[in-house]
């Protein structure tokens, strides 16, 4: 296992619960998303923890074609504790272990429906940087309010729950 980077955010995760976390995503799973072996296929944990940090970042208003300050991912991790069983959808746990002036790092869980401690667990640090010239730069002050936000949750272990990620908008503008 590799060393961690950043310091965990709100206890150990292994034995974290849903009310450790500030946001609770639903998850749909594929049936391309199972390997062989009838469990979800490792690679597929991280195209999970992906949409757990864009449903949060897009609700915190970041639009990823316009604006001019981006995040781009430096660092992920994932523990496989146990195999993610056949299911319609798993809950995706979100919280913010830290914030800096131009990175963030998100803790995240994949929690089976009725399991109280996540089937894996990580997280993914993403250092914010100007579009253009791709140096990093000041978390814009609206994502920061979020990440505050989603701070004074996990605080309060009153995470906020959503029935399904939605990551693009209704309606997909061709330039």
């Amino acid at each position: 296992m590799t060393a961690r980077t950043e310091p965990t955010a709100g206890g150990d995760q292994e034995t974290a619960r849903r009310s450790d976390y500030s946001l609770v995503v639903r998850i749909a799973t594929r049936w391309n998303d199972y390997d062989m072996l009838g469990h979800v296929n490792n690679v597929e944990y991280y195209r999970y923890f992906e949409i757990i940090v864009l449903t949060s970042l897009a609700r915190a208003g970041l639009d990823w074609r316009q604006d001019s300050i981006i995040p781009f991912t430096v660092e992920n991790h994932c523990c496989f504790r146990r195999p993610l069983m056949p299911v319609d959808t798993m809950d995706g746990c979100f919280r913010i272990a830290r914030i800096g002036r131009s990175s963030a790092t998100y803790e995240l869980g994949l929690f089976m429906p009725n399991d109280e401690t996540p089937s894996a667990y990580g997280y993914f640090i993403h250092v914010f940087v100007d579009r253009h010239t791709e140096r990093p730069a000041k978390i814009p002050d609206g994502i920061r309010t979020s990440f505050d936000a989603h701070r004074t949750r996990r605080d309060r272990r009153d995470p906020e729950s959503i029935g399904a990620s939605a990551l693009f908008p209704a309606a997909v503008h061709a330039p």
